[in-house]
């Protein structure tokens, strides 16, 4: 069968990388998004970004995508009302959710879940509203037709916490995207080093700075590396 054969027209969630949304600082989900987007595109994919519009049309405007024709909040309102049986149409073949905001569609759904960060013990998450938050997360995930993990052990975490069958999620590894693989000029190395005050054996961590981050963990065991000759 020839590739041309599985281009598909694909409903995208683009609401992780609104600025609206984001101020134009893209987090981890944001940035999954956005070269899933570039991906699809640039094998060929009708790719028909979809952002969730916000609760106050004064209080942004939506650039990546095209306004959803509910608001999340609204969305899941509906969706709790009709217990899932109300379906929203996206007009694509496929609707893939990046952002664990899944509502019911008329047409099959994929979502990615990337951990059960959310629904685990209360330091690992905002506490506000937790039960209400966790319940509606745990009633979106099944409106998936399909889940794609990012490792073996989500695929561990999103059976106990999401109860989700596990013969429905596929185990798909973040990608690498050419332009990490290129060589940087020892210049511009140096000049790096100088700007943050760097020495050659510093230790980079990137991501908020939360306790589900474990940068705690990270110090210690960084702490008890041995001193380099």
């Amino acid at each position: 069968m020839n590739p041309e054969d599985f281009i598909m027209h694909i409903g995208l969630s683009t609401t992780p990388i609104e600025p609206t949304y984001t101020h134009g600082r893209l987090d981890g989900i944001g940035i999954y998004t956005k070269y899933l987007k570039d991906g699809l595109i640039e094998r060929g994919h009708d790719v028909d970004c979809v952002s969730y519009p916000p609760r106050c049309l004064s209080s942004g405007h939506l650039s990546e995508g095209r306004p959803f024709n509910v608001s999340y909040p609204a969305g899941v309102a509906m969706s709790m009302l009709t217990s899932g049986l109300m379906r929203f149409n996206c007009q694509t073949q496929l609707f893939h959710a990046t952002d664990y905001k899944i509502l019911p569609m008329k047409c099959p759904v994929v979502a990615t879940l990337y951990d059960a960060i959310p629904l685990k013990p209360p330091d690992m998450a905002n506490s506000k509203l937790r039960v209400i938050k966790n319940h509606i997360l745990k009633s979106a995930a099944k409106y998936a037709d399909h889940i794609i993990a990012i490792s073996q052990y989500s695929v561990e975490e999103l059976v106990e916490y999401y109860k989700i069958d596990e013969s429905k999620i596929s185990v798909i590894h973040c990608g690498v995207d050419k332009k990490w693989l290129e060589p940087v000029a020892g210049l511009s190395v140096e000049q790096t080093l100088t700007k943050y005050k760097l020495q050659q054996g510093y230790l980079l961590s990137v991501g908020t700075l939360q306790p589900r981050k474990n940068i705690d963990r990270i110090l210690d065991a960084y702490s008890k590396l041995p001193v380099s000759v």
